[in-house]
């Protein structure tokens, strides 16, 4: 039985989704979301930390499958247009996946007032520092990526995140200290969140270095 999501095709994804498996459902998600993740710092850089885009996004497209608008057609994936016809898709389901993605960043960017601004190579590589220079022992590459994902999380998932795991301080001395947040259970589901986002954004890079996932 498959497992792991690189075990699988694209078609089979569907043919496995419209089936409604469990494996390849959990599998999918994962697909996704290791992509999504990795295509973030360029295409999403003020909606990093917040998994709300990536969940619409997928949704839709989740949607699509399972409501056969996106299906198999003699080994081919196709997509039905507006006007009823199944037409050969022209990108993989994860390029698409990210282009339904900039359609909600656009629209959410537009009702808050904020303008777009992609991130430029300067700026990515400034991210990644040292994790991209010269050669490195195993273990001290994994601190690297775990310290430069920790750093470029957005301002307030650092804040969260180094006060309960580094300064071991409890939710409710971080609420007294803490701005935005109305209650006890708002600031556990953001340290949640933020948590999950973390540990996305290191197995993308670990997978990238092809190290292996222990307790993340």
């Amino acid at each position: 039985m498959k497992n792991l999501y690189s075990e699988w095709t694209e078609q089979e994804f569907v043919n496995d989704l419209q089936q409604k498996k469990k494996v390849a459902e959990t599998a999918f998600y994962n697909y996704c979301r290791v992509y999504f993740d990795g295509c973030s710092y360029t295409n999403f850089p003020k909606a990093i930390g917040d998994d709300s885009l990536f969940d619409d996004s997928f949704m839709t497209l989740w949607t699509e499958i399972t409501s056969r608008k996106i299906s198999v057609i003699e080994g081919l994936l196709c997509r039905r247009d507006d006007e009823g016809e199944m037409r050969q898709m022209t990108s993989s389901l994860r390029t698409f996946l990210i282009g339904i993605a900039k359609n909600k960043y656009k629209e959410q960017l537009r009702a808050e007032g904020k303008k777009d601004v992609p991130m430029s190579d300067a700026d990515i590589m400034q991210i990644l520092g040292r994790v991209v220079s010269a050669p490195i022992n195993e273990r001290t590459l994994r601190e690297e990526i775990v310290a430069q994902c920790v750093d470029t999380l957005p301002p307030g998932c650092r804040t969260i995140l180094t006060a309960f795991y580094y300064e071991d301080k409890n939710l409710d001395e971080i609420l007294t200290s803490s701005e935005g947040f109305n209650s006890k259970d708002a600031l556990k589901t953001r340290k949640y969140k933020c948590m999950q986002s973390l540990k996305n954004r290191i197995r993308f890079r670990f997978e990238r270095y092809h190290l292996k996932l222990t307790s993340i």
